[in-house]
This record gives structure tokens, sequence and C-alpha cells, in this order.
């Protein structure tokens, strides 16, 4: 994954390495474990959303959990990042809106994204419900913060901003330059799944809206 250039000096080596770590935090803890099949304290059961994937592999049935929402879609949306910033930079429809990001905003917005979908307990959607959806996203902001808190240099300040900036990632109210590119980068790998015609009004209708005109 492209998460930035090695030799570029903007992007120390420690940079790299805070990286990996979260990757395998993400993996380990969340991203590498089968969806929920109980039904929680609240009565919600996650069964019918609960997707995973069978394969053979050497003769052998092999399930694959999460096979939407998992490190693969992880990684790439965090990848995305650092080229949605420059195209917003050069082509959004404010400059002054995007005009603060620095590297060091870009790896703080990449670490959020990585936490993206590690809240799920299925593969529920907004339109499926709306309050499991939100409780998803707010689970994953949680997960985030705990792990600000113990592996990062973050600012308390910091850590709430960006946990709500995933919390609220997708609601059409917020609009802000980090919700934004959030957004967009999720959008951008919504191709692995959707029509063209989907694909169309998530992306590209999405990325106009918040585009410069001619």
């Amino acid at each position: 994954m492209r998460v930035l250039e090695p030799n570029n000096s903007q992007y120390p080596q420690t940079y790299l390495a805070e990286l990996r770590h979260a990757v395998l935090y993400v993996f380990k803890k969340y991203l590498n474990k089968p969806y929920s099949i109980e039904t929680d304290s609240l009565g919600i059961d996650y069964r019918s959303n609960a997707w995973s994937l069978s394969i053979e592999k050497n003769g052998e049935s092999v399930v694959l959990p999460r096979p939407n929402h998992n490190i693969l879609n992880t990684l790439r949306i965090t990848s995305y990042v650092p080229f949605v910033v420059e195209y917003f930079k050069l082509y959004g429809a404010s400059k002054k809106q995007f005009a603060f990001i620095q590297p060091e905003d870009i790896k703080k917005i990449q670490l959020a994204m990585l936490f993206n979908v590690v809240g799920r307990k299925n593969e529920a959607s907004w339109q499926q419900s709306p309050k499991l959806y939100e409780k998803f996203r707010k689970t994953s902001g949680l997960a985030f913060e705990k792990y600000c808190k113990k592996y990062t240099l973050f600012s308390a300040e910091e850590i709430v901003k960006y946990k709500q900036h995933i919390v609220q990632r997708g609601h059409p109210k917020y609009n802000d330059a980090i919700d934004v590119i959030m957004n967009a980068c999720h959008n951008l790998d919504l191709l692995r799944c959707y029509s063209h015609k989907q694909f169309q009004k998530a992306f590209f209708d999405y990325m106009y809206a918040h585009s410069k005109k001619k």
C-alpha cells in the first residue's frame, strides 16, 4: 500500500513504523475475527448480515471472515489519503478548506482510516439499520480512542477530534475538510462492490459536488 514515500524527507521512518504497528493492531485485534453470530445485550441479532466467504484451498474448505469490510479494504482506503488530499488541494471547491493539511495531518487521517470499520459486527448498511450502523461507527471511534491513548502521542484534543471524524464519517451533515477526505477515500473503494451506476453516484458525483466548477 502506498501510504507514503519512504525516501521523502516529509515521511520519516518513524512514520512507517507507527503505521505498521497500527495496521498489525487492527488486523490482529479486529479484522481477522469473524463477525458476531450472537444476540447482544440489547437484543440485536447480527446473524442476518454476518457474511463470510468459503473457498477451497488445497482440497479443503476455508472460511474467510469479513470478505467485504476487511484488512484489504482498510489498507486501500488508508493508502488513498495522500492522493485524495492532493486532489482537493488542487481542485477542491474551496482551496482554503484544504490548504491547512500538512504531512502530519495526513498521518493522522490515515491512522483514523485504519479504524474505519473495526467496530462492525456485521455488514448492515445505514439504509438497512441506521441505529445499528451508528453503533458500529461509535464502536470504531472508541477503538481508535483506546489505541491512541495507549500507543500514540496524540493530544487529548486530537484524539477527540479524529474520533469524532470516525463516528460521523459518511453523514451528509458533516462536510469539513477531513470529513470530505475520509468519505472520498471510503467511496473510492466502493468500486469493489458497486455497480457502475452506483459507483457513479457514490464517488464521482460526490467528488464533483466538492470540486471547483469550470
